[in-house]
């Protein structure tokens, strides 16, 4: 989402392909939903057997850290 009318979207920045790295891509959320986020980008990262790096906590992160 590129235009927020309503204040739905949970990213702070354009498009996340741009923040892509090789195997790394770094995602911004507003503060108001980055728990939410957090919380869900955990859980995909785990199904998927990637490992998601936070670096507001400075840390490795599980989904089980976060239930």
């Amino acid at each position: 989402m590129t235009h927020d009318e309503e204040g739905i979207s949970p990213w702070s920045d354009g498009f996340l392909i741009g923040n892509a790295s090789g195997q790394t891509i770094c995602f911004a959320a507003r503060y108001s939903m980055a728990e939410g986020v957090s919380a869900a980008a955990a859980r995909m990262a785990a199904d998927r057997g990637l490992i998601r790096f936070d670096p507001q906590w400075n840390c490795l992160r599980l989904a089980a850290d976060e239930l």
